[in-house]
C-alpha cells in the first residue's frame, strides 16, 4: 500500500533527472536568481549548513510547508511531505552528540529545476560503547515554485558505515 503513494513522486524525480540529463547544454554550473527568493546554489547551501548546525529555522525556511517533500533514507523508509520531513529533523536535531559533515560534489541547474550529490558523514562519538560513523551519498532535488526555490526531495544511499 505504501508503495502505491511513493510510485507517483519516485516517477516524477526520475522524470526530473531525465529532464536535467538531457539538457545539458543548458544547464548551468552557475544559479540565476529564481525570482524573489536566493539563487538555488545558495538556498541549497543553507540547507546543508541547516542540517550541519541543528536549525530548525532555516532548514525550515528552504523547504515548502505546504508542499511535498520525498525523503528516502538508506534503509528504505521514507516520507512524502514537507510537515513530515520537519516534524523528523526537530526530533533528530534535538538528540545530542551527533554530527554530520556534507561536501557537494555535484550542482546542476536547469530551468525550475536542480540537482545535487552531496557525500555526508555521519557520525556519533559512542554507539554501544564504539564511535560510529556512516558515510552517505545524498542526491537532492530543487524546484523553484512561484519564484522561489525549495528543496523537495532527497534519496540517501550507504556508501559504507561502521558496525
Amino acid at each position: 500500500m505504501k508503495y502505491a503513494i511513493i510510485k507517483p513522486s519516485i516517477n516524477l524525480l526520475i522524470l526530473i533527472c531525465s529532464i536535467l540529463g538531457c539538457n545539458r547544454s543548458s544547464a548551468q554550473a552557475i544559479d540565476s536568481p529564481g525570482g524573489d527568493g536566493p539563487p538555488a546554489r545558495l538556498l541549497f547551501e543553507k540547507h546543508l549548513k541547516a542540517v550541519e548546525d541543528k536549525d530548525t529555522a532555516n532548514l525550515r525556511s528552504t523547504i515548502n510547508m505546504g508542499g511535498r517533500y520525498l525523503l528516502i533514507l538508506p534503509d528504505g523508509n521514507s516520507m512524502n511531505t514537507a510537515q513530515e520531513f520537519y516534524k523528523m529533523h526537530q526530533e533528530w536535531f534535538n538528540e545530542p552528540g551527533w554530527t554530520i559533515d556534507m561536501e557537494i560534489k555535484e550542482f546542476r541547474q536547469s530551468g525550475d529545476f536542480a540537482q545535487s550529490t552531496v557525500v555526508a558523514t555521519y557520525r556519533e562519538p559512542d554507539r554501544n560503547g564504539q564511535p560510529y560513523w556512516h558515510k552517505m551519498w545524498i542526491t537532492y532535488v530543487l524546484e523553484n515554485i512561484d519564484g522561489r526555490w525549495f528543496v523537495t526531495s532527497d534519496h540517501a544511499s550507504t556508501m559504507e558505515k561502521s558496525e
